[in-house]
């Protein structure tokens, strides 16, 4: 249940009653401070005062309100300077307004680091360690004060302790910034000082590009470095310098004479001039070199380079073993670099053979530089100046290493702005088109920065840092961007020329007088005048009012001359007021007529203030209750009205649907997201309608419920892991949580154990989408949405001497068999007894599976066929001796039914079972 209470609107969001005291107060004066009812004291009214510190602040004991009147107006005398709270009963409430005495007399409590910036791109700075009060005005020391100096690890303290002088409060230190972090200055029995810096780079890329960048062997090729940011060319005010290095000297190198070993084959020096440089490279044995580039404070970059012919393979090039000799040029590929310029650039051409691929696309297999012969190339393009016509002939001797020349260099110079295209021709060449960038260039822009040293009325000593920072309020190293240039500043009649020192910053000192102000201008900066303002003395001046009084009755206020820091100097009796319409000024109280929100205003010699003050007629306090969650869509919420007075009416201002119960009762149903208001007016005649505004900030919300059931209508408890938005959860089904709109996505084991039960996944019912396989791919939820993972139960049956062991879905029907099983040769068998663990006398036995089995079958000898051939061997022989006795033709019995009739005949052998 959250609980809204509201009074008459103001400007500070008063609640009445209210004891209402001067903030801020200075010793030797006296003040008057205020207690304001929130209804007439119908007989008159005592109100008991007490203070928490009496050593701080003297007050009565009590105020007597008049009746029907809503202020009762004390006196309250600093004794100190400290802090205290003046504490009111008013009808068994306790009520309390705090308030600060500041003395004349200024103590060191702690310690304050001030930097020309709080943010740095340039490593080397200077800073001041300030003692100052509690209020943080500077306060000197009264002995000698050694400050410890420390840092975080990317900063460098060139001297850890420094020393602030007996009668002075500041002390100047030096430091390296090698990163962001902070600076901390601690001393004894002083607060310790803590400021953070920030050091930032700019977002410049480097970038590198070779051209010819498939090079022939023992040839030369061309590299340009240069910088860009945001898009555009960027040029630095100052030289700058650039380390070229090559990972592989077997083909690529900048030494042109392979027997000389030195320091220059790998890595190469060139300076930037306005973000752009350039050389050459010399291509030895075929093979592949990182060219990389790296620039002091600006990053690095790096390009592939390929010596000898190329195989393009689905667009990964690779070194060709078999090299091509004397191959005839079909194409002059052409670069321009810097690919993106303001003005100038570079074009490089060199002569390829192109091998065509064979499935018919126009992507070559094969590209193998060619040396350039002398032929003739066509150049065409709008918006870049360009050799019409060139020749393809060597421009320079060869020299050491060098045995023959592919490519060619040229300048070029942009006319307009844009992309533009270059197209290469020539006689059997195939036209090539490259690209080129003309955009302007970006530059930096810089300005003065005076930063004021915090320093009393007419001390001497340093008293403004100047330095030059960008357009963030970054500090620049002056000696790289402007490092000639010459500054001056004016002070008075005073001119004094300077330039900035290595630290960036340069030091103005003085004795600082009342409207002190200093100009600094320098060639190519806009000029800056700086006022600087003494901490002690009175900069400007302060109006303390309640802001909530009754119409019609005096109130007090109090008019203070405050210096740079906010704090009160001394107070002023007497000042020049203006007041709108219906508020008079009488005997230093202030009286205003109507309810209303009227304005006062001060005006002395060091400056002016006003403020607003809300009178009111006497009204009737509202709670708005409110039950039920009020921050989710679609959640309904009653909204009640409690009053401490009968027979309000109310009116409702709602964004969302609402039902009106009673006239003190709504039904709200939040149907859209965001923040929004519901406001209330109660009014009753006689008194003051009274408005609230209730804030909501409405969140859609959705339900997600995951559950895993299995086909034996076990509900499952399955640990695994779901991933909601950038976040992973690990669950146990069931689980409901209700979260916001975001992606979802999860994955279930496709095989579980639980309770000593095997179950394996059949699918995933996701809303009304069924998902066979175990995973949920990224969804979004932007609604309520249940997941239920569908398990088969398995049932393991495990039966010995039978077929129909293995893994049944649960619920799915088991068929069992005993086979017999010949033992020697077809003559003895086992065949089926019985089951031990089944309850069937049937050799095959058919059921459902609902829990795991273990059984086996019992076997038993069965010697039939053994029994037969022994009986049928006996049968044959004694009627063999029968016939023969008779003197018969075997022949002729032998065919006969009867030896048939008689072999039939036999004995049951015995039988025995066994496991």
């Amino acid at each position: 249940m959250a609980l809204f209470c509201f009074i008459p609107e103001v400007s500070s969001y008063v609640e009445i009653p209210y004891v209402w005291t001067p903030a801020r107060i200075v010793t030797g004066e006296s003040y008057e401070g205020v207690v304001v009812l929130d209804e007439a004291a119908k007989t008159g009214q005592v109100v008991i005062l007490s203070t928490s510190d009496p050593q701080v602040i003297q007050i009565p004991k009590s105020v007597h309100i008049p009746a029907h009147s809503n202020h009762g107006i004390f006196h309250i005398m600093p004794l100190k300077e400290g802090s205290s709270q003046i504490f009111a009963l008013v009808n068994g409430k306790m009520i309390s307004s705090s308030i600060s005495v500041h003395s004349s007399e200024r103590q060191p409590e702690m310690l304050s680091i001030v930097l020309p910036a709080n943010t740095t791109k340039t490593e080397n700075i200077i800073g001041y360690v300030i003692s100052t009060d509690a209020n943080g005005t500077p306060a000197a020391v009264k002995e000698n004060l050694i400050v410890t100096l420390s840092a975080t690890n990317m900063i460098e303290i060139e001297k850890t302790e420094i020393k602030i002088p007996a009668g002075a409060y500041s002390v100047k230190f030096h430091a390296k910034v090698g990163g962001s972090g902070k600076i901390f200055a601690t001393a004894k029995n002083l607060s310790v000082a803590e400021q953070v810096i920030t050091k930032v780079r700019d977002n410049i890329t480097v970038r590198i590009a070779v051209a010819p960048n498939i090079i022939l062997e023992n040839s030369r090729a061309f590299f340009f470095v240069w910088l860009e940011k945001d898009g555009m060319p960027y040029k630095i005010p100052y030289v700058t310098y650039a380390y070229v290095s090559s990972s592989n000297l077997k083909s690529v190198r900048f030494n042109e004479n392979p027997h000389i070993k030195h320091y220059g084959d790998a890595l190469l020096r060139i300076p930037l001039i306005d973000g752009v440089g350039s050389g050459q490279l010399i291509s030895y044995e075929p093979g592949v070199s990182a060219v990389t580039v790296s620039i002091d404070g600006f990053g690095s970059s790096s390009t592939d380079v390929f010596v000898g012919s190329v195989n393009i393979i689905q667009n990964i090039p690779m070194i060709d073993e078999d090299q091509v000799r004397g191959a005839t040029p079909n194409i002059a590929m052409a670069w321009f670099y810097p690919s993106v310029t303001d003005s100038s650039a570079y074009g490089v051409i060199a002569l390829y053979q192109t091998s065509p691929m064979t499935n018919g696309q126009q992507m070559p297999t094969k590209i193998t530089p060619v040396p350039i012969d002398g032929r003739t190339v066509t150049l065409s393009s709008s918006g870049i100046r360009h050799p019409q016509i060139l020749t393809l002939s060597e421009t320079k001797a060869l020299s050491n290493g060098i045995s023959s020349t592919q490519a060619t260099r040229f300048e070029v110079s942009g006319i307009s702005q844009g992309n533009h295209t270059i197209f290469v021709s020539g006689p059997g060449l195939e036209q090539y088109n490259s690209t080129l960038v003309i955009s302007p260039a970006f530059r930096d822009s810089y300005k003065i920065k005076v930063t004021q040293i915090p320093a009393t009325l007419g001390s001497s000593g340093d008293i403004a840092m100047i330095s030059i920072v960008d357009d963030s309020g970054s500090l620049v190293n002056a000696k790289k961007v402007i490092p000639s240039t010459k500054f001056t500043l004016i002070s008075g009649n005073t001119h004094t020329e300077f330039s900035m020192p290595a630290q960036n910053t340069a030091i103005h000192s003085g004795v600082l007088e009342e409207d002190y102000r200093i100009t600094v201008f320098a060639n190519g900066f806009a000029p800056l005048e700086a006022v600087l303002l003494p901490s002690r003395a009175a900069s400007s001046v302060t109006l303390d009012v309640p802001p909530l009084v009754h119409k019609s009755e005096p109130f007090p206020y109090t008019i203070h001359e405050i210096d740079s820091s906010g704090v009160p100097i001394r107070r002023l009796i007497s000042a020049s007021t203006s007041t709108t319409d219906g508020v008079s000024v009488v005997e230093g109280h202030v009286i205003i007529d109507e309810a209303d929100v009227e304005n006062i205003g001060v005006v002395t010699r060091v400056g002016a203030d006003s403020r607003s003050v809300e009178s009111f007629a006497n009204v009737f306090n509202v709670e708005i209750i409110t039950n039920g969650v009020t921050n989710k869509m679609g959640k309904q919420f009653q909204l009640d009205l409690v009053g401490d007075i009968d027979d309000f009416e109310t009116m409702i201002d709602s964004p969302f649907p609402y039902e009106k119960i009673s006239e003190r009762s709504f039904l709200v149903t939040p149907d859209k997201s965001g923040s929004y208001d519901i406001t209330i007016i109660a009014t009753r005649d006689g008194y003051a309608s009274t408005k609230n505004t209730m804030s909501l900030h409405v969140e859609k919300f959705v339900d997600i419920l995951i559950k895993a059931v299995a086909n034996d209508g076990d509900e499952l408890n399955i640990e695994h892991q779901i991933h909601l938005g950038n976040t992973t959860k690990s669950i146990v089904t069931p689980f409901h949580e209700e979260i916001k709109p975001q992606f979802f996505h999860a994955s279930f084991p496709p095989d579980v154990l639980v309770g000593g039960r095997g179950y394996r996944l059949n699918n995933i019912l996701f809303a009304d989408q069924i998902i066979t396989d175990s995973k949920i791919e990224r969804l979004f939820l932007g609604k309520s949405v249940e997941v239920t993972a569908n398990y088969d139960r398995t049932v393991r049956v495990q039966v010995d001497n039978a077929l129909g062991s293995g893994f049944y879905t649960y619920g799915a029907q088991v068929t069992l068999s005993v086979p017999p099983k010949d033992r020697v040769w077809f003559l003895i068998r086992d065949v089926f007894d019985r089951w031990e663990g089944i309850d069937s006398n049937s050799a095959q036995v058919t059921f459902i599976a609902e829990n795991d089995i273990s059984a086996r079958a019992i076997l038993r000898e069965d010697h039939t066929f053994l029994m037969l051939i022994v009986g049928t061997a006996v049968s044959v022989t004694l009627y063999v001796n029968f016939v023969m006795r008779k003197g018969l033709d075997i022949r002729f019995y032998l065919s006969r039914q009867n030896l048939r009739n008689f072999i039939k005949m036999g004995w049951r052998p015995k039988t025995r079972s066994y496991p």
